[in-house]
């Protein structure tokens, strides 16, 4: 039998669920709108609907106990994370070692 991570069990709760694809516009009051660019306030809408879905995955938990589980990740989070550093950094040497063959 295969173990699920924390994560991986919240979204076998939560089922096979279907959103639209619809393009909404998003109108801020200037209060809320940042002062940096259009990519910056499109990085603080990502964030703020990624912390809603965590709000929302989190609350399918039975107990306080998964929640905590999944909050605290070490479990999977930390090995995953490293592991994701580790394929980068092998991606960067591959175009280090391109770049210093090729001609100039």
């Amino acid at each position: 039998m295969i173990e699920l991570s924390p994560l991986e069990e919240a979204m076998a709760s939560v089922g096979d669920a279907t959103v639209p694809d619809d393009v909404v516009a998003l109108e801020l009051p200037d209060r809320l709108r940042p002062d940096g660019s259009e990519a910056e306030l499109r990085h603080l809408i990502l964030v703020g609907l990624f912390d809603l879905l965590a709000e929302a995955s989190l609350g399918v938990l039975p107990s306080d106990a998964e929640r905590e589980a999944l909050l605290m990740g070490e479990g999977w989070l930390i090995p995953r994370l490293e592991a994701d550093v580790a394929a980068y950094r092998a991606r960067i040497d591959s175009l280090r070692r391109a770049l210093e063959a090729a001609p100039r």
